[in-house]
């Protein structure tokens, strides 16, 4: 009820009572999480069409493009009414949608979203407090498109997993019957993985999508976006619309303002030229607890009956007068009549009669009169002159250069739209005064029939001088491919599709999601161009389908007659590589195909997963049947589609009956009867000039399509085809093929047997372990190198897990015990310290903590050394709290988490019989096991020195961020220096950002710098991760930020040592109330006051500076740098380069 307050509602103690009262309501969105993104996305793109460069795009390019000037109005105030009441109709739609849900939620104020946003309106609540694009705002649109996001892939996952779990149960069916399953072994195993990774893709999206959001949360996200969006309409449209409420810090004219609307039945908000469009508020149902809640509010009709959705249902629509092109109903059908004379126009080839009578047959009776008028007066007044066509093309170009963009947005509009649809889509949205809806419809009719007079006089000026120009010559209507050899195919191929070595067409591999197509090279001439008729043809070809397993297809193939052989707008999966989900159905496709499909989609209402249908302009058959074949005997034989063999299929069209047959068989032999016959006249679907061919595609499941031979006739029978004459499939290769490759693997066998077996034991000999005496004496467990060869599959690339400090860091698991480990891989070219640097490993090693991780053992193999550790599976503490981690940790789990780290730091400090010193405590060398206890891991940068003695001076290296002061200066490293980095890792625990944060405002680029400053305001608690959320035990935050401090002081002695921190963290003393900020400490005696990260840095001296990179600061990671100094270590001689990590 917070965002409520803030809009300026004063609350009652009644109310408070009842607020106090409520109970929680942890009802989950779960599957009407779809329904509530698709508002989301909605509000969103309105949000976002309402920004400055929108609203100026609006203004100064569309409302005054050419073609909207023209054919709508050039009245700016007119455009902006038409631009404001759409905006407000989306907006009183989306607030319908909210009030809708609300009543789902246990938040009062979303119960009573309709009386609110009535109120809003009513100018009750001050829309001042509304900011558009505040941090605030910004960050909940950011999260609403995160979810509009997680969610659509949700959707798109669980149509997937649909598909592979119905191909599961038939699978399942195949595995029962046993004798099946002895006449082939298959191995299901990657199927059971593929359907296993899909079910964890969903179970992951749910988690991060709208699924699992509670009712309360996503419900008022949205209703602050709502009022937000009002307010932001009201302020880019109130000064040229005197009718919005006006925008005021406050509200003090409520009871005017109120009483004015009161006395007024309705309000308008625009005022079109001759026409009032009205918007109404209303029925707000009566509050059932009169006393909970005092709302300023009326009776109104904000929310009528048919407000259920964004569409032609908004009265803004329906406002165009019987003179535009919208109010006659006609808008869509002219769109499509101008996209595809466009089509047309850049299409030479298509310009013919039956092109032209197409476009004729679309148009309604009055424009077909003003078309034919326009017509006679040309072509009775035109020359033979060929500049009169190339001055018609110009014409036209410069007349769709307005017209087009108007008949596309037209067609958008309708899509975007259409709220049955998932549509996701936030960006913004097309507005009506954009489209045709508002256009003339007699300037609009005269624009469309000169495109068509001129398309007349383009096709008849070109074809008149083409004529002239070229040699009669006959019409390509026959050809014959027995397999495709060679050069003289004459086809075109697309996507994945290609001609194999041995003359099989390969339209598709499997391979997921892609698509194939083949096409004869030149189009064919289909229709008699004196009558329009279509011509009879016929057509046989081999075709083959193999799928990845047994009995599940993937999806399908397609025999095509297109007018254009270019698919890059179509999908794979059940759309065969043909249409997509926008084209499906159109008329204007003048697509037919005969599909054999090996998936049931019930999109298209599929009888099943093994038929052959007859589509026109649509996947949705005209007429389908199982794939079978009639028997000499009469008697119907089922036919396998997916059963990887060769299968004929005649495809035959009769002219003058309009009579289609289809026929399929197993055999050579064509059957009697064909399995489809469909009456349907193709002359007005097809083109006098289309394209033939193939298309395929596959989805989820996969499936390798092939072409093995194909003829073609028109006006007469195809040659027959003879499969025993056609190249051979892949994996059925002839006997005696094989018995020649057999003889001739037996001849050499041998001699390659020979020859691997010298190569494997000269490898073994080269390689094998050699163990020095001195490796005996140290331990932990030695490894050998094929163990941990064998362990990590041969250091393989996808076992790979990251880089390390000094090497690549592999996951494995050991053969014998079955134990996952992570096995650390490190070059060394030197053998000059090896034993010394072994022997410290091995102390290392010998290390027992349950928050430490453990160093199991190790092998050296040549220059290399491998290091092997516990494996940690929720990998480290910086991927859990940095940039946008996948997993949020809760306060209990980081606070956990630091005290584990502290009390491993305590061990290493003062708990085993040396002094370990890690030297590099951050928040990427935290490991995390599968309980997220904090491990402190990497201990390559570790020095040993005995209890009491002066550690040795050695190169310093570390995290800038994390480094102590003193180390650049002394170069010796201390438990104080350990101390201060786990300081910088408490802040970054409680703060969920970096020590060094680049990107930063000034003020915050220093994170301990930050921290303080806000504690001298007494405002501690803004630097709290705010992913947290608010949720986390204020007094142990406190404690742990004063604590992180303290650790960060600049003076070593002024830190509290390890054994401190932990009485601290676990509440056995209480921290001192006077802290002194690190930037007055002393250090050596000296005050260094007001330093900051510039004067840190240039403490430094410049010549002791190894290595640091040039990009320390330019992005939000860890840097880690090295500073020479007189180096004893064992670590700094193997280590000699100093590498960043």
């Amino acid at each position: 009820m917070g965002w409520i307050s803030e809009m300026g509602f004063r609350f009652t103690n009644n109310v408070k009572r009842s607020l106090a009262d409520e109970s929680k309501n942890d009802a989950r969105l779960g599957i009407l999480s779809f329904e509530v993104a698709k508002i989301m996305s909605r509000l969103v793109s309105l949000y976002n069409s309402l920004s400055d460069d929108e609203m100026m795009k609006l203004r100064n390019s569309i409302m005054k493009s050419e073609g909207i000037a023209y054919l709508n109005s050039n009245d700016e105030s007119f455009l902006l009414n038409l631009a404001c009441a759409e905006r407000l109709e989306d907006v009183d739609k989306a607030a319908s949608a909210v009030a809708r849900l609300g009543h789902k939620c246990s938040d009062c104020g979303l119960n009573w979203f309709d009386v609110i946003y009535t109120d809003l309106k009513l100018g009750i609540i001050d829309l001042g407090k509304l900011e558009y694009r505040s941090r605030g705002t910004e960050k909940r649109i950011e999260k609403m498109e995160g979810l509009i996001s997680a969610t659509a892939c949700l959707y798109s996952a669980l149509e997937g997993l649909t598909e592979l779990e119905i191909s599961e149960r038939k699978l399942q069916q195949w595995k029962n019957n046993k004798a099946a399953m002895q006449s082939q072994k298959m191995n299901f195993d990657l199927f059971d993985q593929k359907i296993a990774l899909q079910r964890k893709q969903v179970r992951h999206y749910r988690q991060i999508s709208l699924w699992s959001k509670t009712f309360d949360k996503s419900v008022g996200l949205m209703a602050r976006i709502v009022c937000i969006v009002y307010a932001r309409i009201c302020t880019v449209f109130g000064p040229d619309i005197p009718a919005l409420p006006s925008i005021s810090l406050r509200n003090t004219r409520c009871l005017q303002q109120r009483y004015a609307i009161r006395v007024q039945p309705e309000y308008c908000f625009i005022e079109p030229i001759r026409e009032q469009v009205n918007f109404r508020s209303g029925p707000i149902p009566k509050t059932s607890k009169p006393y909970l809640v005092r709302f300023y509010s009326r009776k109104s009709i904000l929310f009528s009956p048919e407000d259920c959705g964004f569409g032609t249902s908004n009265r803004v629509f329906h406002a165009a007068e019987p003179s535009t092109v919208g109010g006659s109903g006609l808008a869509v059908r002219y769109a499509n009549v101008i996209q595809l004379a466009e089509r047309y126009l850049d299409s030479g080839v298509t310009i013919g009669d039956d092109a032209r009578e197409g476009l004729y047959q679309m148009l309604p009776e009055n424009l077909k009169t003003l078309v034919r008028s326009k017509l006679s007066r040309n072509l009775r007044t035109m020359d033979n002159d060929e500049s009169l066509a190339v001055g018609w093309r110009e014409a036209l170009t410069a007349i769709m250069g307005w017209l087009a963009p108007m008949a596309h947005d037209t067609l958008k509009w309708q899509v975007e739209r259409n709220f049955e649809k998932m549509n996701f889509d936030t960006k913004p949205s097309v507005l009506l005064l954009q489209t045709l809806h508002f256009s003339n419809k007699e300037k609009t009719e005269a624009a469309i029939a000169e495109v068509l007079v001129g398309l007349s006089c383009i096709y008849r000026l070109f074809f008149f001088f083409i004529f002239l120009s070229l040699p009669a010559s006959s019409q390509q209507d026959e050809f014959f491919f027995s397999g495709f050899h060679g050069d003289n195919t004459n086809l075109s191929l697309n996507g994945v599709a290609e001609i194999e070595k041995n003359g099989i067409l390969q339209l598709t591999n499997y391979t997921l999601r892609l698509m194939g197509h083949a096409f004869y090279s030149s189009p064919l001439q289909f229709k008699n161009s004196t009558n329009g008729d279509a011509f009879s043809f016929s057509t046989c070809f081999a075709f083959a389908i193999s799928p990845e397993y047994p009995k599940l297809g993937g999806h399908g193939l397609a025999f095509t007659i297109s007018p254009s052989k270019d698919f890059k707008s179509a999908l794979p999966s059940q759309y065969l590589g043909l249409l997509n989900a926008n084209d499906t159905g159109n008329f204007s496709n003048h697509l037919f195909a005969v599909e054999f499909d090996t998936v049931q989609d019930f999109e298209f209402r599929d009888i099943n997963d093994n038929h052959v249908g007859i589509d026109i302009n649509s996947l949705d058959s005209n007429i389908s049947a199982a794939a079978a074949f009639f028997a000499d005997d009469g008697t119907k034989q089922d036919v396998n589609l997916k059963s990887g063999k060769a299968i004929l299929a005649w495809i035959e069209y009769d002219s003058i009956t309009n009579l289609i047959n289809v026929t399929i068989s197993p055999s050579s032999a064509k059957p009697r009867f064909p399995i489809l016959s469909f009456h349907c006249d193709l002359s007005p679907i097809l083109h006098e000039k289309m394209y033939i061919g193939f298309s395929s595609s596959t989805g989820l499941l996969a499936s390798s399509h092939y072409i093995l031979g194909w003829s073609f006739k028109m006006n007469g029978d195809a040659k027959s085809l003879n499969l025993h004459s056609l190249p051979s499939l892949p994996g059925t290769k002839k006997k005696h093929t094989i018995l020649i490759i057999v003889v001739s693997i037996l001849s050499i066998v041998l001699v390659i047997g020979a020859i691997f077996i010298a190569i494997y034991l000269i490898k073994k000999i080269k390689n094998r372990d050699v163990i020095e005496a001195w490796e005996l004496e140290v331990g932990p467990h030695r490894y050998s190198y094929q163990e941990l060869k064998q362990a990590t599959r041969g250091f393989k690339d996808s076992e790979l897990i990251g880089h390390g400090g000094f090497g690549r860091v592999y996951k494995g698991t050991l053969p014998n015990s079955k134990t996952e480990v992570a096995v650390k891989q490190i070059s060394h070219e030197s053998k000059q310290g090896l034993k010394e640097f072994v022997a410290e490993i091995a102390s290392i090693g010998r290390l027992r903590h349950r928050n430490l991780v453990q160093l199991l053992g190790w092998c050296r193999r040549r220059g290399d050394l491998l290091l092997v550790y516990d494996f940690m599976p929720n990998e480290s503490l910086d991927k859990h709290l940095f940039d946008e981690p996948k997993t949020i940790l809760s306060w209990e789990q980081r606070f956990k988490i630091v005290k584990g780290v502290a009390s491993g730091l305590l061990y290493l400090h003062e708990g085993y019989e040396q002094i370990v010193i890690h030297r590099d405590v951050k928040a990427s060398n935290v490991l995390l096991d599968g309980e997220l206890n904090g491990r402190l891991g990497d201990f390559g940068l570790a020095k040993l020195y005995e209890h009491g003695s002066n550690p040795g001076t050695t190169r310093v290296v570390g995290t800038l961020g994390y480094l102590a002061p003193e180390l650049p200066r002394t170069g010796k490293a201390s438990t104080w220096s350990d101390v201060f980095a786990f300081g910088a890792l408490l802040l970054e625990v409680v703060c969920g950002r970096r020590p060094i944060e680049s990107k930063a405002l000034p003020e915050e680029l220093v994170l301990m710098d930050w921290v303080w400053d806000k504690l001298r305001e007494g405002r501690v608690l803004d630097v709290v991760d705010p992913k947290l959320e608010g949720e986390f035990d204020e007094n142990e935050v406190l404690m742990v930020l004063k604590l992180g401090l303290m650790c960060s002081n600049y003076a070593p002695l002024a830190r509290p040592s390890m054994r401190q921190v932990m009485r601290y963290l676990e509440g056995e003393i209480g921290l001192p109330e006077d802290l002194r900020a690190p930037a007055t400490a002393a250090y050596g005696g000296e005050k260094r006051g007001g330093e900051g990260l510039d004067d840190y840095v240039h403490s430094l001296d410049p010549l002791s500076f190894d290595k640091v990179s040039s990009s320390s600061f330019e992005g939000n990671r860890d840097v880690d740098a090295s500073f020479a100094s007189i180096s004893t270590s064992p670590l700094s001689l193997l280590y000699h380069r100093g590498e960043a990590r």
